[in-house]
């Protein structure tokens, strides 16, 4: 079947027809490279939720309602499992939450974040950097997304 334009790199039935992605699919479904990559996310987690040493944040509450140390521990929690184990339930687990933090990310907080622009003290100016930044975020997400469901484990 002829795809016009750029979905004449799509296949049909099996996704992505590129010879780079099938190497990065093959190259995640090793279970060394899985840990490696869950080692390098929990890593990461810990890195951008370190509050500078400030321990006092953790405490508060975030705007779901319940204590932020809860969001950031949680996820290195199943993360550092997921290290240890590698288990099918727990990708499943991991890959529920990361699509909840998408959706609610693209429902609640995108449209909030157009509907204040140009209100209020603290108005969003939406230069360059703006736009390539949510771009460059929502890629990120996408991208995380991708590789998470390539990780499935085999047991």
């Amino acid at each position: 079947m002829f795809l016009p334009g750029p979905l004449c790199l799509l296949r049909t039935g099996n996704g992505i027809n590129l010879p780079a992605v099938k190497k990065i699919e093959k190259w995640l479904t090793s279970p060394f490279m899985q840990r490696a990559m869950y080692l390098v996310l929990l890593l990461l987690w810990l890195y951008v939720n370190k509050s500078n040493g400030n321990f006092n944040r953790l405490y508060a509450s975030s705007t779901f309602g319940i204590p932020y140390a809860i969001i950031v521990f949680l996820p290195a929690l199943l993360l550092g499992v997921q290290v240890y184990w590698n288990k099918q339930w727990l990708w499943r687990v991991l890959c529920g939450l990361l699509i909840c933090f998408t959706l609610w990310l693209a429902t609640l907080s995108l449209p909030s974040i157009i509907s204040a622009a140009g209100t209020g003290a603290n108005t969003i100016v939406w230069g360059f950097g703006v736009i390539g930044f949510t771009i460059l975020l929502v890629l990120l997400l996408a991208f995380l997304n991708w590789m998470l469901l390539h990780m499935k484990p085999k047991r």
